[in-house]
């Protein structure tokens, strides 16, 4: 989900992005994905379960669930 760009820098897609939240790296996964491309976004949550790495719903999900919604939204990945 990422490539180097033309000046020979690492550019990612629009709907993932990685961060760095409380020093741990993580990476952030558009729920928007799911729907564009079901087969990358599939692709990225087998990634994150054959390598053990965490998977937590999104800041949408936690308060659409607070809301009694019970919404989807983006993930993150961490080591």
């Amino acid at each position: 989900m990422s490539a180097f760009g033309a000046e020979h820098r690492m550019e990612y897609s629009p709907y993932v992005q990685p961060i760095n939240s409380g020093g741990v790296k993580c990476v952030l996964v558009s729920i928007e994905l799911e729907e564009i491309e079901p087969m990358a976004y599939k692709f990225l949550l087998n990634f994150a379960k054959d390598n053990e790495l965490q998977v937590r719903p999104g800041r949408i999900a936690k308060r659409a669930d607070e809301a009694g919604e019970g919404g989807r939204a983006a993930g993150a990945a961490s080591e």
